[in-house]
């Protein structure tokens, strides 16, 4: 996991004048986890809680918007490939419909349009109406301390759509402190424990599920039979004779449909029958493990859906994400049995009556006046219950985009499930006297980021449309050289291969470009056009100056010895989009391989495009950029006849979105792990 600092984030509707030289010292070392600091100066909003920095999910309506990824009925079509974007999406969807009663392989639809539950006969299902969900794809929901998480059974239920056959998808995840177990596991090693721990109870694998409980090894090949109290090191031996020995042999259920169908997935444990995990597929039993896991499962711990822990809260693995589409998830404090799963399956609310929520009169960011109030559905062994139906057409007027933090839990118990996750705000030690920072009397705030947080402002205004400087402070991962890819820099340090894809992004504003209503001068392009990378600054973590793996890139930049830890500066542009006419960017031998704080100052100026960049105040190389498309490559680009100029002429909306820690490949989202703090 990485942590990325980023600090005092200045925008300047102004170049920088090119006597900009003065060397400001960078920050006293902090400590070793990273974090990006942020003051934004203008119109963005300082205050990370506030909602213009929210961390987001989009609400898409199936049957009026289609992307990539959606059907025109709303069906998701998930893979690794096609996952592009890291952001939740609640997808506004057709769901199947119940052929009959005794059906248990189709989807009903929750009657959530209306604003009282109660409008429905059955209080729950009606068939054909469109409703939401959450979609996954390598991203995840939280919460960091669910005090109330069932302790001696539990049943998860779920509705799941998902096509990925690439991903060991994990579904649920909790985790708690090593100490919290320790008094059950007096003897293990550190190691051990943390893993017992981080493994506390997961829900692992949609292609052959299996639910696990207080083991160190989700599977274990070979496994090794080793008595009580553990009998079997692996969760997945306990679900099949050969579930030790090979993967070849399916030991439980495969929730992947390639056709995009729903499924209902439910999983109990229980510690009074010897730790029995059962999982069910449409109601019907599809596996079990005695496992004699019976220890109690410690409260307070973090919930995951989305993802596997590999430490508290964090660690995760790509190959382990979820993609697929979830709904009307439920977690209760017993294990239930498969009536009741089977009724509760066609009808969502069976048993449960909906009473209005005395505690919200709002309904939600998007509630305004007039609009009748929130309906909890309280049961005594209902923990938690997110139906993911926060954006109805009331609540949104309608709406095809939406924006939330959290989703609401309709237990009535408080356990709101955080949708994304913001970067931390963290304070920083105040720089000595000779530091020479002067006006810094009060600690640093601080943003700090894991590859996974961002911080949003999705309609940003007043981005200055032509010349401008943006400066900031920011302590990154420490890195290898790719001569060297075996030997660490620094303790703990990032080891990057020659083809290795990582970028740390820092600043990325999305925009249309200004046009002049004049379509003859565009040769044959559009006027205006969609600039997703309208500003992007960003770090390489990737080895381009490589003959091996890239022969004939920057053959006129041999005296750049790599391009890792070089940065990247786009201005007004979109790479892919209007026939290239709009890729503009340009690349800095800054040589950024350290975790040491830094100061970054970057200049355009419209009139000529020429570029600037600036670490802790002296001017960097530009050896390599595209400018309206053409690429070229120099040792140093500013001795050329091109110069270090790109985008001269351009011009961006200052209405836009800025992201903080991805870069957006579509407006405010389409964010990968990749591309990220």
């Amino acid at each position: 996991v990485s942590h990325i600092a980023f600090s005092s984030l200045l925008l300047f509707g102004m170049a920088a004048p090119a006597s900009f030289g003065v060397v400001v010292p960078p920050p006293p070392r902090m400590r070793r986890m990273l974090m990006m600091l942020v003051m934004v100066i203008l119109t963005l909003t300082a205050a990370v809680s506030s909602s213009s920095f929210s961390p987001f999910f989009v609400c898409v309506s199936g049957e009026e918007l289609v992307s990539p990824g959606l059907s025109s009925s709303g069906g998701v079509q998930q893979s690794q490939q096609q996952s592009s974007t890291t952001m939740m999406r609640h997808l506004h969807h057709r769901r199947n419909l119940m052929e009959s009663s005794s059906s248990s392989s189709r989807r009903t639809t929750t009657g959530t349009a209306t604003s009282n539950p109660s409008s429905s006969s059955s209080g729950g299902s009606i068939p054909g109406v469109a409703g939401y969900a959450l979609q996954f794809a390598d991203n995840y929901a939280a919460i960091p301390e669910f005090s109330n998480f069932p302790s001696t059974a539990l049943t998860f239920e779920t509705w799941v759509q998902s096509t990925d056959i690439c991903s060991e998808s994990t579904v649920l995840s909790y985790a708690v402190d090593p100490s919290e177990i320790k008094s059950h596991h007096k003897d293990e090693s550190e190691f051990l424990l943390e893993s017992r721990a981080y493994n506390n109870f997961v829900i692992f694998n949609l292609r052959e599920l299996i639910a696990c409980h207080d083991f160190v090894w989700m599977w274990k090949i070979p496994d090794t039979y080793v008595g009580p109290p553990d009998y079997w090191g692996g969760c997945r031996t306990f679900y099949g004779e050969k579930g030790g020995e090979t993967m070849s042999s399916r030991v439980s259920q495969n929730y992947v449909d390639r056709t995009g169908a729903w499924h209902h997935l439910a999983v109990t444990w229980d510690a009074a029958s010897n730790g029995t995990t059962s999982v069910y597929y449409d109601g019907l039993l599809a596996g079990y493990a005695v496992t004699g896991r019976t220890n109690p499962i410690p409260p307070g711990g973090t919930l995951i859906i989305g993802n596997d822990q590999d430490c508290l809260g964090g660690c995760f693995d790509e190959s382990q994400a979820l993609y697929a589409a979830l709904d009307e998830v439920r977690i209760w404090n017993v294990a239930r049995s498969q009536p009741e799963i089977l009724a509760s399956m066609r009808d969502v609310n069976s048993g449960i009556t909906p009473e209005e929520d005395s505690s919200d009169k709002t309904s939600g960011a998007f509630r305004q006046g007039g609009i009748a109030p929130r309906y909890v559905y309280k049961h005594p062994n209902l923990i938690a219950y997110w139906k993911f139906d926060e954006p109805s057409d009331e609540q949104s007027n309608g709406a095809v985009w939406g924006h939330h933090s959290k989703a609401h839990d309709y237990s009535g118990n408080g356990n709101h499930l955080l949708l994304g996750a913001p970067p931390t705000l963290s304070k920083l030690e105040r720089p000595s006297r000779s530091d020479k920072l002067v006006g810094l009397a009060k600690p640093l705030g601080a943003l700090d980021f894991h590859r996974r947080q961002y911080a949003i402002n999705y309609d940003f205004r007043g981005m200055p449309e032509g010349d401008i400087t943006i400066e900031f402070w920011a302590k990154t991962d420490a890195v290898t050289s790719s001569e060297s890819p075996g030997t660490k820099l620094h303790k703990g340090a990032t080891v990057m291969a020659p083809n290795s894809e990582r970028y740390d992004e820092f600043i990325s504003f999305s925009a249309r470009s200004i046009g002049d209503s004049d379509v003859s001068n565009d040769e044959g392009y559009a006027d205006v056009a969609y600039l997703d990378d309208a500003i992007v600054i960003e770090k390489y973590y990737k080895e381009f100056q490589d003959p091996n793996a890239w022969p004939g890139l920057l053959d006129n930049a041999e005296g750049i010895k790599s391009t890792i830890g070089a940065m990247s500066v786009h201005i007004n542009a979109n790479r892919e989009g209007n026939g290239k006419a709009n890729d503009h960017w340009i690349d800095f031998a800054t040589d950024w391989v350290d975790d040491d704080w830094h100061h970054v100052l970057v200049s355009w100026r419209r009139s000529d495009g020429e570029t600037r960049l600036y670490l802790d105040g002296k001017e960097q190389t530009a050896f390599w950029k595209s400018d309206f498309g053409k690429v070229s490559n120099a040792n140093n680009l500013a001795e050329t006849l091109e110069g270090s100029t790109i985008g001269a002429g351009t011009s961006r909306s200052s209405k836009g979105s800025l992201v903080l820690g991805k870069q957006q490949e579509c407006h405010g989202g389409c964010f990968t792990s990749t591309y990220s703090l």
